[in-house]
């Protein structure tokens, strides 16, 4: 069980409503991290602004990127 409570989509308030609503046009999951984000409305939007940059705007070609992000879940023992 998680340790700090998951905002359903219902009810987001604020920027949260509208990066989840983003989401879902979008086909996209809503993951269990960013409805803990949700809590912090402003956060989310920066933790999203965030990964987009570095998924679309980063300088490694994506299989590069895709190779880093596979060391690094094998150095962290992450499940991937």
């Amino acid at each position: 069980m998680a340790r700090v409570s998951y905002v359903a989509t219902a009810e987001a308030q604020g920027d949260a409503r509208e990066v989840f609503a983003k989401l879902e046009s979008r086909g996209s999951d809503i993951l269990n991290l960013n409805r803990v984000l949700a809590h912090s409305p402003n956060s989310l939007r920066n933790f999203m602004r965030l990964g987009n940059s570095l998924l679309f705007h980063g300088l490694l070609p994506p299989a590069l990127r895709e190779l880093a992000i596979l060391r690094v879940a094998q150095i962290t023992v992450a499940s991937y």
